[in-house]
């Protein structure tokens, strides 16, 4: 990102240099959130087992990933930007799949505590979304049912540790 800005900012300070366009300093500023996330993932995860607190990080299913969309869904996928949609589609496209390669490498060292749920709706054809990432009471029907066995799974570990 620090790189954008200063090709950029170059050229008698400030002016704009060929190459370095709105949307490489986008693009940029989503692959800095990727590693934030995961960062900030890494950490929680440290410290919740360090203490014995049972943690669960589920990335989450998202309209724009992994589902064939309803009539409803392909108003909200079309939407356009000027009229209440703030890029989610393109920041999806961008490095959502990166995030699912992150999650499966977190859960290789913390099975049980890191799920990939982005394609629990994918065969689903009703509408189960109310925008790119929120749901209906139908869709958070979906994913309370696909946690709640590991989340059981993980109090009762608590338990019997004692904790």
């Amino acid at each position: 990102v620090l790189l954008l800005h200063r090709k950029i900012r170059r050229n008698n300070g400030g002016g704009v240099m060929p190459g370095a366009t709105t949307q490489d300093i986008a693009l940029a500023h989503m692959h800095r959130a990727v590693w934030v996330y995961m960062t900030n993932q890494r950490t929680m995860l440290g410290v919740s087992r360090g203490h014995h607190i049972p943690l669960i990080m589920a990335l989450q299913p998202t309209l724009a990933y992994g589902k064939s969309p309803s009539a409803r869904e392909r108003e909200i996928l079309t939407t356009r930007e000027g009229s209440g949609n703030p890029g989610w589609l393109r920041a999806i496209n961008a490095y959502y799949e990166r995030m699912r390669v992150a999650y499966r490498e977190a859960a290789k060292d913390h099975p049980g505590s890191v799920l990939d749920k982005s394609e629990l709706f994918r065969a689903h054809r009703q509408t189960l979304y109310v925008d790119h990432c929120h749901y209906n009471d139908e869709g958070n029907e979906l994913l309370a049912r696909a946690l709640a066995a590991p989340v059981y799974a993980a109090l009762k570990r608590r338990v019997r540790q004692g904790l």
